[in-house]
């Protein structure tokens, strides 16, 4: 013990960087790990560790940041301290410390680098509102890495943003698509989205030319005759939906959509060729269209948007998961304000 205290005094009278790094990792294991000192001699550890911490060479500082990391004693400044630091010495402060609560952990995930951020990503527990904020300042590995981080939980907020995200990149696709836990937030994403359609107003001409029944545009008359042929029970709904899929006729098909659900076409075909699926799929669910019809619209959809396979995979298993009461009564609503 006193060869221990022989060194650190020497340490102390050492100004330089290094002689600085080694006395606050020596006095770091002394106090915080061989065994924990008590509360008074914590206290005059880190008075010294803030003084010497700025100009401590940078693999001390590194070390210190991996012994604080696992200690609850460390106060909330030095740990700010070595959070805002390069991310050597920052990262094992940001994944592991508990020292952290959501607020400090918003200003980091908002101010500092995205590698900061990957670290914050990659903590044992992340908050949904750390969680928002990462989604809307980070990077794709950012955001594939919470997505595999079983431990964040995700708002619908959060969850809109990085399904906006995931349209272009496949990778972040197949990550979400394996998250089930997601289910209910994704389905909600659908039903915001509907909401945001029903509250503006389709798009009118700007000429004032006298509006027409559909049977009097000579392209909708085939639309009219399926329309027949469905109300009549001749064929089926699904087998409808897949021969307009098929052919491409994507504006015959928001038309026909339009005309079974009572909502206005121009509405259905916005939703039918946006880029992502929220809208159309919630229509689909609503009129109760079977999964084997639903993939030849996302067939459809992926012909006319040019999107990957992992999207198209994507859309059908939402699908699956989409809740048809819950489609059912958003539906009703559109109709409800268009007759209104």
């Amino acid at each position: 013990m006193r060869n221990r205290k022989a060194t650190l005094d020497a340490l102390a009278r050492d100004g330089s960087a290094e002689g600085r790094g080694r006395l606050l990792v020596d006095l770091g294991d002394l106090v915080l790990t061989d065994p924990p000192a008590g509360a008074d001699e914590r206290a005059l550890f880190f008075d010294i560790a803030r003084r010497i911490l700025p100009d401590t060479a940078t693999p001390y500082r590194r070390r210190f940041s991996e012994t604080a990391a696992d200690r609850d004693c460390v106060p909330l400044d030095v740990l700010m301290v070595l959070a805002t630091d390069a991310i050597e010495i920052a990262a094992p402060v940001l994944t592991r410390s508990s020292g952290f609560g959501e607020a400090e952990l918003i200003v980091l995930a908002t101010h500092q680098s995205d590698a900061h951020r990957l670290a914050i990503a990659g903590r044992p527990a992340v908050a949904g509102t750390v969680t928002e904020v990462l989604v809307r300042h980070g990077s794709l590995p950012v955001l594939r890495r919470l997505g595999t981080n079983e431990g964040a939980v995700f708002t619908a907020a959060a969850i809109e943003d990085v399904r906006r995200r995931a349209e272009g990149d496949e990778e972040l696709f197949a990550v979400f698509v394996a998250r089930a836990d997601l289910a209910d937030l994704l389905a909600g994403s659908l039903r915001e989205t509907m909401s945001r359609l029903a509250a503006a107003p389709p798009k009118r001409a700007r000429t004032a030319a006298p509006a027409r029944p559909i049977e009097t545009r000579p392209e909708n008359a085939g639309v009219a005759r399926l329309l027949a042929d469905l109300r009549t029970g001749r064929r089926r709904l699904g087998e409808i939906v897949v021969e307009l899929a098929d052919a491409d006729r994507h504006a015959d098909l928001a038309r026909f959509l339009g005309d079974v659900s009572s909502i206005d076409e121009s509405q259905i075909l916005r939703v039918l060729v946006r880029s992502d699926s929220n809208g159309i799929a919630m229509v689909a669910r609503g009129l109760e269209i079977a999964d084997d019809a639903w993939a030849r619209i996302v067939e459809l959809r992926r012909r006319k948007l040019k999107f990957s396979a992992s999207q198209c995979k994507w859309e059908r298993e939402h699908y699956g998961r989409l809740d048809v009461l819950e489609a059912k009564a958003t539906l009703s609503n559109f109709a409800d304000r268009r007759r209104g």
